[in-house]
């Protein structure tokens, strides 16, 4: 008598186990590990975590903590808001979690909100979005990245699609400014490649923010920040009339607009 023998192939549980890092959650940490390697070993409460991290051990909330509390400066490190460099839709609560850090006048609603950042290399304090996205541009630091940054994804959950596409120039020009910080720099590739597919964000019918990646490496390889007469990171496009027929032709020009 024959017997039929099923076969029972073996999968792993679903819905288990920690989620796979994204490429934002990989920057993140090599932007932290960078920063821990920077630090003094002269605390010993935290010295076994840092010599633990920069032998490539993992670097858990917990390590991150025990770090926080021996350096201010890796503690602002770990509250810079990369997150919001997922492509992914962010909520109006996770992005109060990412900006709260520099919260100064708290609102039930998020526009109302005024943000502190530290002062810039002129001893400028800036206040977030009070400020024009120029004001942050010219501050050629990291924050003022980080601020374009937020005002970009604040302006995508408002619909407001001219401060977006506006912001979207200025956050382009701010990358040399943020790849002087001596965390961001060895990592300036991939911050390149991750404000790029951000851009994606922008509405169909804005014309395209592009960035110029050989005019950008050139100027983060001067060691500049963006000026009004530095090189100019961004594609600039001229329009160009077409029949009634035909559809509107965007042409990629040297000239500024």
């Amino acid at each position: 008598m024959n017997k039929v023998h099923s076969k029972r192939v073996w999968a792993p549980p679903v819905g288990r186990g920690r989620p796979p890092k994204s490429r934002v959650d990989t920057f993140r940490e090599r932007v932290l590990r960078t920063v821990i390697s920077q630090l003094p070993r002269d605390a010993p409460k935290c010295r076994f975590d840092q010599e633990a991290v920069l032998k490539g051990g993992a670097l858990s909330q917990a390590r991150e903590q025990r770090i926080s509390e021996c350096h201010p400066v890796f503690q602002a490190a770990r509250r810079w808001p990369f997150q919001l460099l997922e492509v992914r839709t962010v909520r109006h609560s996770r992005l109060r979690a990412l900006i709260e850090t520099y919260e100064l006048d708290p609102a039930d609603l998020l526009p109302s909100r005024r943000i502190e950042l530290p002062a810039a290399s002129d001893g400028h304090v800036i206040f977030f979005p009070d400020r024009a996205p120029d004001t942050l541009l010219r501050r050629g630091d990291l924050y003022g990245y980080l601020a374009l940054l937020t005002q970009f994804r604040l302006s995508l959950l408002q619909g407001d699609t001219t401060t977006q596409w506006i912001t979207a120039r200025y956050l382009v020009r701010s990358i040399s400014g943020a790849c002087l910080h001596t965390a961001i720099r060895p990592h300036a590739r991939t911050l390149i490649v991750l404000t790029m597919r951000i851009l994606s964000l922008l509405p169909h019918p804005c014309v395209p923010v592009r960035i110029d990646r050989h005019n950008l490496c050139e100027l983060i390889r001067s060691g500049e920040a963006y000026r009004d007469r530095s090189i100019d990171p961004l594609v600039h496009y001229s329009v160009q009339a077409c029949q009634a027929e035909q559809a509107t032709l965007l042409w990629p020009r040297l000239s500024r607009l």
